[in-house]
């Protein structure tokens, strides 16, 4: 499914979620949860590969959302993820069969989101908004070239990313005061896959389904 779809697909369920809203009895509280879902993206490098492969991972959080004025909340955040990248050089032999550079990293990934839902509803869309920054945790595979037969070492990659993010989706108030979330979200790179000791590199733009459970605690 393309970017588009699915900006498209969360606006349409945003919308329809306002349609059919139904009243609640209990107040927005500060609240903590867990959440969990799927991210993937395509690596976009400058001048140096021809063909880059799309990555997909299973993303895991826990978060705590604090009241701030009116709708707005803060939600601090800390998600786990693995990001994996290879590229192709076309001008350059390769009969190993295996891509001429490949990494693999393990992430944390921190980040401080503006959230704000809409109306006093059981069922009630929101936006989400904010700064990432998500930092190497572990490299599972060091950069290679497999070039006439021999791999080697090719360079390294930074593997520390800053992120703007956007998003939105609808939650469901449950009983016991939980909150069930469906959302979506498009982290922006602003500093990542960069070549170390050097001035260019590639982006890793990526897009997050994510499913979220809040305990509410109201006031």
């Amino acid at each position: 499914m393309s970017k588009k779809l699915l900006v498209c697909f969360f606006f349409i369920l945003t919308a329809i979620s306002l349609i059919i809203a139904q009243p609640r009895k209990t107040y927005d509280g500060p609240a903590v949860g867990l959440s969990l879902g799927y991210t993937f993206g395509k690596p976009s490098f400058e001048n140096l590969f021809d063909r880059a492969e799309s990555f997909k991972s299973m993303e895991y959080g826990i978060f705590g959302r604090f009241h701030v004025f009116g709708v707005l909340f803060a939600q601090p955040e800390v998600n786990y993820f693995e990001r994996q990248f290879e590229g192709y050089i076309g001008h350059v032999p390769n009969t190993s069969g295996k891509p001429d550079i490949s990494q693999k990293h393990k992430l944390i990934d921190i980040g401080l989101i503006a959230h704000v839902a809409f109306g006093e509803k059981i069922i009630r869309p929101f936006l989400d908004g904010g700064l990432s920054i998500s930092f190497f945790k572990r490299e599972e595979i060091t950069t290679i070239s497999p070039v006439n037969g021999f791999e080697m070492l090719l360079f390294k990659i930074n593997t520390n990313d800053a992120n703007l993010i956007f998003g939105g989706g609808v939650k469901v108030g449950l009983p016991g005061d939980i909150d069930l979330a469906l959302g979506g979200r498009y982290y922006l790179a602003m500093n990542n896959l960069r070549y170390l000791n050097n001035n260019y590199g590639g982006l890793l733009n990526r897009i997050y389904i994510q499913l979220a459970f809040a305990k509410r605690f109201n006031t």
